[in-house]
């Protein structure tokens, strides 16, 4: 979990006196040049101006998320406005935005580019932490509050849950040390005693996966493995099945280990259900060469943040309306030599550097076009190439079980003829299904609204 207090400091949060954004951008341009390393403010501005007119940096309602990319001695810098009367951000949304953060990042640095603003997007979306922001009392109770966010503040396990969790870690150690497995995988909520987990004496590491885990609690125990879940689970074999397939795009198990894997009924705040499992049998489509596969084209992230795009919008729709689509992600050139354009292609003619798909804002675009017919193409370090794609692969797999459509049908052919990942998102059921070489490697049932 990256920290953004590195590259933001009390002295980069100011009170913007500007009402119109091209006023405000420039105040916070002059806050990070004046604590920068002898920045031309008029430059900088006018290279955040230029990305304005790509996209709007709208977040929301009332967060802007200016940023550019230039020759720096550090990093990456973050500076912060606050307005009490708001800016007209001159754009269609005419909710005035209380909230500016302007990101500037080295050009040498794009990975840490799109994973700073993949951190603020996911922080600056929880509405209740940027309340708190707007409210906080000084720069650095700002500071710590965008790195830390909330405490939790449900109240701590009963009695019985916390018996359960002790009887099923007693039992998972002795079923670790007489399969000798090669490692344990917890599946946690936040509401969980991350304590009682990892001081339990496991005699094998120890991977935490977690959605809703705050940064502080990761910190705390430096020697597990945190990972992040990225959709919410239905049930306790969802939840073990995307955690090991995070853990296998990580390189953090194999195919052929042997796996302790915990989890317990979703935010319930214990462990009740204890699995032991060889990887490659858990995940049945798992090939032998998938993980070389995957950690040499499909950046872990990526995968994470299209996991999480196909969950929302299983869940959500789009409009109320549900809407069926797919991404395929990896191996970009053979699947570009399997398909045509149903529609002229919506990314064309725009910067890489705009279209990843870790940029939140993307987000609401990708959400517009999941109603088109058609595939999302996605390279492995997350560029969007397409929208709207229509899929032809040379190898159409064996025949899919009944109950599956033409878009399944079409994600089993292109992940036989290649080596993406297509990942699936059910129009009828809401169920989101990731396929690899021609058959279904998970399918996760529709996430509860809310």
């Amino acid at each position: 979990m990256i920290s953004l207090a590195q590259y933001l400091s009390p002295e980069r949060v100011v009170e913007l006196s500007s009402r119109d954004k091209a006023g405000a951008i420039r105040e916070l341009v002059e806050v990070a040049v004046r604590f920068g390393d002898g920045f031309d403010a008029a430059h900088v501005a006018d290279l955040v101006f230029e990305r304005e007119a790509v996209m709007t940096t709208r977040i929301g309602d009332s967060i802007g998320l200016p940023h550019a990319r230039l020759p720096m001695k550090a990093p990456a810098i973050i500076a912060v406005g606050r307005s009490a009367v708001g800016i007209n951000y001159g754009d269609e949304n005419p909710v005035p935005v209380r909230l500016l953060v302007l990101l500037l990042v080295d050009e040498k640095e794009g990975e840490l580019a799109l994973t700073i603003l993949a951190a603020l997007g996911r922080r600056l979306r929880d509405e209740k932490l940027t309340a708190r922001l707007l409210e906080a009392s000084s720069p650095s109770a700002f500071v710590e509050l965008l790195d830390v966010g909330l405490p939790r503040e449900e109240a701590p396990p009963s009695r019985p849950a916390l018996e359960m969790t002790d009887l099923i870690l007693r039992h998972a150690l002795e079923a670790a040390r007489e399969a000798e497995a090669n490692a344990a995988i917890v599946c946690v909520d936040a509401e969980t005693n991350l304590d009682a987990v990892l001081d339990a004496g496991w005699p094998i590491p120890v991977i935490v996966a977690c959605q809703d885990c705050v940064p502080s609690e990761r910190e705390a125990h430096p020697t597990a493995t945190m990972i992040r879940l990225p959709a919410p689970g239905r049930n306790r074999t969802d939840s073990v099945r995307l955690g090991l397939l995070m853990c296998v795009a990580r390189r953090l198990v194999g195919r052929n280990d042997i796996v302790v894997s915990l989890s317990g009924p979703p935010h319930s705040g214990f462990l009740d259900t204890l699995l032991v499992t060889r990887v490659g049998q858990e995940l049945g489509a798992l090939s032998e060469t998938w993980v070389s596969d995957i950690g040499g084209d499909i950046q872990p992230v990526v995968l994470e943040r299209l996991v999480e795009l196909a969950s929302s919008l299983a869940r959500e729709g789009r409009e109320g309306r549900p809407v069926g689509t797919m991404f395929v992600v990896g191996d970009h050139a053979r699947v570009v030599e399997q398909s045509h354009q149903l529609i002229i292609n919506p990314f064309r003619g725009y910067a890489e550097e705009d279209l990843n798909v870790l940029d939140p804002r993307l987000e609401e675009t990708i959400k517009e076009l999941s109603a088109v017919d058609g595939a999302f193409i996605v390279r492995g370090d997350g560029v969007l190439l397409s929208a709207g794609t229509y899929l032809r692969p040379v190898n159409p797999g064996d025949p899919l079980p009944s109950g599956f459509g033409a878009r399944h049908n079409a994600a089993a052919g292109i992940s036989a003829s290649t080596g993406a990942l297509a990942i699936v998102v059910s129009e009828s059921a809401g169920v989101v299904t990731i396929f690899h070489d021609g058959r279904a490697l998970i399918s996760l049932e529709k996430p509860a609204a809310g």
